[in-house]
């Protein structure tokens, strides 16, 4: 093995052991995350049923926030009206909520209407359903 050969052989498993080590876990890889407010950090992901409809999944992590933090979201249809009854979460300063669920119809037009708050204020985004993640 010439000299270029090993150096070549040592940096492709130098950079296949560093994509790995540096790759999302299992527990995040299937989730759409979203930015929160003071660190917190907003999880997302749809689980498709064969009956037409989707479970969406919500949870928020406040691990790196010295703030609580909450999270509501609702699905919106495509012409902007809000089509079900929202599901919401709150994290405490330092944790992670626990996951909150709700099955909706499945559409890929909709989108999910996100809102994070504190008790500094808050924000909020929308998220197409058909782009969100696969738990």
């Amino acid at each position: 093995m010439t000299t270029w050969t090993r150096a070549a052989a040592a940096a492709l498993t130098l950079g296949a052991i560093g994509a790995v080590g540096l790759s999302a876990s299992p527990a995040d890889a299937a989730w759409t995350t979203n930015p929160g407010l003071h660190n917190a950090v907003v999880y997302v992901c749809k689980a498709p049923h064969a009956n037409g409809t989707v479970t969406i999944k919500i949870k928020l992590d406040a691990r790196k926030s010295a703030k609580w933090s909450s999270v509501g979201v609702s699905l919106m249809n495509a012409a902007g009206t809000q089509e079900v009854r929202g599901i919401s979460a709150r994290a405490q300063a330092g944790t992670v909520s626990p996951v909150k669920q709700i099955t909706v119809p499945t559409r890929t037009k909709d989108r999910l209407s996100i809102g994070v708050s504190d008790a500094q204020g808050g924000m909020g985004g929308a998220l197409m359903l058909g782009s969100t993640a696969h738990c």
